[in-house]
């Protein structure tokens, strides 16, 4: 009898298509566990299960130990979740359930099977799954509908069934969220080392540590978790929660996920998400936000805030001629206003090279573009049409005019330099305040 899934199955996503959980033959390790149920069920015992067994425990079952280890499972929980997982491999393996059980009706797992089978009886009254457990905290069983007075009875969710085949899968709430991050050669002041550094001394401690990355976005929060976690000899996987309903049971297959195949989170923050400690974090995570972003505490949990600095004008220089190879053949001067204006970050640049700008003028245009594009409704910026010599003004309101032209210029220039931009406020404005007596005469008259 064929049974079915109540979780949504899905396709493996691209970026992890050539992952895999083990070193082995996909299958090989459900073939042992459909072969461990399949003699528990003769009761088969002997040199056989002991081989099969000292198999499972070794190099070829190095995929259920993980499981194991990551979520806490207990022998007799253990026992249930191969039950369930050798029915999805092998769904004629329900006959032989509803056999034991001896109710044609119950094809799949019980507690109770589990114990009888694997020699659990003695612990009838030992919980196996319950609300608060690790199998039903993290998803690996789903209990399926049943009559009054039937036993609860489960089957395995298909993530955990396709990462005992070797496959990392995504689960369905996670497919347009979850990404996995390359690793990019990062900018010179980006605190790397010292935040890997500062990660395993707080995760030595016994507590789970977050690290908090404040920034602008499109500054490199993303990347800079995925250098981190680079020294770390681990991979990032960027999790985008906005506009999703079921947070926590985002959470948890995010965790879940990240606690099988030794990945770090990088929660991307919106105002009011809740990041909640259960179920566990994994010892490390990243959390990005804005320059002035709150992030909630978690008891428990180390908060490490990284302010996030952005690259010198010789980085963003160097960026623009990796990423657009006729850059290199801009004048110098181009480049160097390019590398220069104020407020532009990484992701402009990444941004404006994916649209092929034939020149230094069209790459202008398109960053005026998108920083208009982010003003939204808030603000609108002004295009000059008039030029020094179209106004009529007293010498002196010309002088003052021509001060803070010069000023807003030079103010540009300076803070592109690497000093003056790490002692002074990038985002500081120059703001001037004009006033004056308006023009009596100049009022319409009444006729």
């Amino acid at each position: 009898m064929a049974v079915f899934s109540a979780q949504p199955v899905i396709e493996i996503a691209p970026e992890f298509a050539a992952e895999r959980a083990l070193k082995v033959a996909p299958a090989t390790l459900l073939d042992l566990i459909v072969a461990r149920v399949r003699m528990a069920l003769q009761s088969e015992a002997g040199p056989a299960r002991s081989a099969l067994e000292a198999r499972l425990a070794g190099p070829d079952g190095a995929a259920r130990s993980r499981a194991t280890e990551a979520f806490g499972l207990s022998a007799t929980a253990i026992d249930l979740l191969d039950l369930a997982c050798a029915l999805a491999a092998d769904p004629s393996l329900g006959e032989a359930y509803s056999a034991a059980q001896g109710a044609p009706q119950r094809v799949c797992p019980t507690e109770n099977l589990a114990r009888r089978l694997f020699g659990h009886a003695d612990r009838s009254d030992e919980p196996v799954w319950r609300a608060g457990m690790p199998l039903a905290v993290w998803g690996l069983l789903v209990p399926i509908a049943r009559a009054a007075g039937e036993p609860d009875a489960f089957e395995a969710d298909p993530r955990i069934v396709d990462w005992l085949r070797g496959v990392v899968g995504l689960d369905a709430a996670l497919v347009g969220r979850a990404r996995l991050i390359e690793a990019q050669p990062p900018f010179a002041a980006w605190p790397v080392a010292a935040t890997a550094r500062d990660a395993v001394r707080a995760t030595d401690s016994g507590n789970p540590a977050r690290v908090v990355v404040a920034a602008a976005p499109g500054s490199g929060r993303a990347t800079f978790a995925a250098a981190v976690a680079a020294a770390l000899n681990r991979r990032a996987l960027a999790v985008d929660p906005a506009g999703i309903e079921d947070v926590p049971d985002l959470l948890m297959r995010a965790r879940r996920l990240a606690r099988l195949a030794d990945l770090i989170l990088v929660w991307r923050h919106q105002d009011g998400l809740q990041l909640r400690a259960h179920p566990a974090a994994a010892p490390l995570e990243f959390v990005t936000t804005g320059p002035r972003g709150r992030i909630a505490p978690i008891d428990g949990t180390t908060d490490l805030a990284v302010p996030l600095p952005g690259p010198d004008r010789d980085e963003r220089r160097e960026l623009w001629r990796r990423l657009i190879a006729v850059a290199a053949t801009w004048p110098s001067a181009s480049v160097d206003a390019l590398s220069s204006r104020p407020g532009i970050v990484a992701g402009d640049i990444v941004a404006v090279a994916r649209s092929a700008p034939s020149g230094p003028e069209q790459a202008i245009d398109r960053l005026r573009a998108r920083a208009r594009a982010a003003l939204g409704d808030t603000a609108r910026a002004l295009t000059p049409r008039l030029r020094w010599d179209d106004m009529v003004l007293p010498a002196p309101t010309r002088e003052a005019l021509e001060e803070i032209a010069f000023e807003a210029g030079a103010r540009l220039r300076l803070l592109a330099e690497p000093e003056p931009g790490r002692l002074f406020a990038r985002n500081g404005g120059l703001a001037a305040l004009f006033s004056g007596r308006r023009n009596i005469s100049a009022r319409p008259r009444r006729t």
